[in-house]
């Protein structure tokens, strides 16, 4: 009943919004929880999330990192509504251990499963719209249309789950570690953490349509600074 009665959104002190990510099927009095496919159908990874858990509604920005860090890595400068960019995954955990030591809330990178489930918000299409890649442009900022730039965060239109640039504007650290996903069925998966590589999801300013599906995957050394990687935030439910 406690999970039930959780607020649908979080907004915290450095204005960073979140939305309670149930994963439960709506229905019939009991508990039912979601098993779906991560990553691409020929990997056979299937997955069970049993944790509800709140996700940021847009990539960390610029303004949000200058206001917790003191500094702006980003190549695009000046654009404090813009996704913070050029950043590691190893620089990522420094703003965790940060805004943890403030006791607000408990701060993580999604894991890959939860950064998937969330993104596809129901869906089993390439997108979490569906299919057709010619509809991307309402949701995304990609090569075809970003100019070669990243933009202010939440201009397009948001998946079902109210979560807006997840298929596109930066690419988004996630917390598990880049391998092979393993075949067969996991309840609530996080990945280890002792290889140097980690996962990175969804497209970017500079991606193709290919890569802004829901089940692309790619990986990238911990210490990489890239002008289209960034992030954004969980808040653990305990």
């Amino acid at each position: 009943d406690n999970l039930i009665s959780l607020p649908k959104q979080l907004t915290n002190s450095l204005g960073m919004t979140f939305h309670l990510v149930y994963p439960s099927l709506e229905g019939t009095g009991f508990m039912l929880y979601q098993a779906f496919s991560v990553g691409p159908e020929e990997q056979k990874f299937q997955a069970v999330l049993t944790r509800p858990f709140y996700l940021q509604t847009t990539p960390v920005t610029q303004k949000q990192w200058q206001s917790a860090m003191d500094n702006n890595p980003s190549h695009f400068k000046n654009m404090p509504e813009a996704p913070v960019e050029g950043v590691s995954w190893d620089d990522c955990q420094l703003l965790i251990h940060r805004l943890n030591l403030t006791q607000e809330a408990r701060y993580r990178l999604p894991t890959e499963v939860e950064w998937e489930f969330a993104c596809r918000a129901g869906s089993k299409t390439h997108y979490h719209f569906g299919n057709t890649p010619e509809s991307l442009e309402e949701y995304a900022w990609y090569a075809n249309n970003a100019k070669q730039t990243t933009h202010p965060v939440s201009q397009k239109k948001a998946n079902d789950l109210g979560v807006f640039d997840i298929q596109g504007n930066v690419r988004e650290w996630v917390q598990d570690v880049y391998d092979t996903l393993p075949e067969g069925e996991f309840i609530n998966p996080r990945g280890s953490s002792s290889k140097n590589q980690r996962v990175v999801r969804g497209g970017s300013w500079n991606s193709s349509c290919l890569e802004c599906r829901s089940d692309y995957r790619q990986g990238e050394a911990t210490s990489q600074r890239i002008h289209d990687l960034g992030f954004r935030l969980v808040i653990e439910i305990t």
